[in-house]
């Protein structure tokens, strides 16, 4: 038996469509209205994304990986879940340490300094 052959292909880039701050309780509700299935917590931020679904064919043909909409909030301690209300949790998943959510919270930040530094 001949051994297979494992390819690693990260995105080349990640093209965010909308980026914006949202208080944390408006995004956890929107994620639960837009039936998003997850928020992700990376460096004191809550994350929800909106991902269509041909994004996927454009990852594996171009590299590129779109993300239509990425909405923010300040969340500095990690918890698995965030209650919505009425018993609904939505589940959180600590993605410090993957590659991808590194270079999205990165960016974020470097944002946040750039939109700052043009408000002064």
């Amino acid at each position: 038996m001949s051994p297979m052959k494992i390819e690693i292909s990260r995105p080349r880039v990640i093209k965010i469509l909308g980026l914006d701050s949202r208080g944390k309780d408006d995004l956890v509700w929107c994620s639960l209205s837009m039936e998003v299935s997850k928020l992700f917590w990376i460096d004191g931020l809550l994350i929800c994304m909106e991902v269509p679904e041909k994004s996927f064919d454009y990852e594996y043909e171009d590299g590129i990986y779109v993300v239509s909409q990425l909405c923010y909030a300040e969340y500095p301690k990690y918890n698995r879940f965030e209650d919505v209300g009425r018993g609904i949790q939505i589940p959180i998943v600590n993605v410090k340490g993957m590659r991808v959510f590194e270079s999205i919270a990165k960016t974020i930040r470097e944002n946040e300094k750039r939109l700052k530094a043009e408000g002064e």
